[in-house]
């Protein structure tokens, strides 16, 4: 085909192409950013949901382990409290041997006046029962073991058995008697 078109015509018809041509690529690179711009938003948005749910995810684990970790407190501190009221328990039931100690050694010491065994019960009287068994050289030693023994105030119910008195010399005497202690 021929052009017959005059060289300015020719000219200025061909500017208006490469206009065109230019204006279609403007609008297909606004296209494009603005294509890009909403997929950007939508990743953000995607990534923003997922951040929540992670987070959402994370503060119930550790709302989990917190319940769990204050569950196992709470069964240490409960078993720590079982073995403390057994503890103390024990301690009201037992003898306190240490009371008992100062209740003898405060017993002024007679020659010739050995004690072989010492015996310690506590019934559910409360006083503490002492059994004594022990050796002397002679019965006045005993006697004044049984005056020093009845004038401790914390001694209750001396007793000592008539076999204790029956030999003058060398006896292998018994004694009981209680200690009434204060409990705490």
């Amino acid at each position: 085909m021929i052009n017959l078109l005059p060289p300015k015509e020719k000219e200025d018809l061909l500017l208006r192409q490469k206009e065109k041509l230019f204006l279609i690529w403007e609008w297909a690179f606004l296209i494009f950013l603005i294509c890009l711009c909403l997929l950007l938003i939508l990743i953000k948005y995607q990534l923003l949901t997922l951040v929540d749910y992670q987070k959402n995810l994370f503060k119930e684990a550790k709302q989990k382990t917190e319940i769990a970790e204050f569950v196992d407190l709470n069964k240490t501190v409960q078993k720590y409290n079982e073995i403390l009221s057994q503890l103390k328990l024990f301690h009201k039931k037992e003898s306190r041997i240490s009371d008992v100690w100062k209740i003898m050694i405060d017993i002024e010491r007679i020659r010739g006046l050995y004690l072989n065994n010492f015996l310690l019960t506590k019934p559910e009287s409360g006083n503490i029962q002492v059994k004594i068994s022990g050796y002397t050289n002679s019965r006045e030693n005993l006697l004044v073991l049984k005056k020093n023994m009845e004038e401790k105030p914390g001694i209750k119910n001396l007793y000592f058995p008539l076999e204790n008195w029956l030999e003058p010399e060398n006896i292998n005497f018994y004694l009981t008697f209680e200690v009434g202690l204060e409990t705490n």
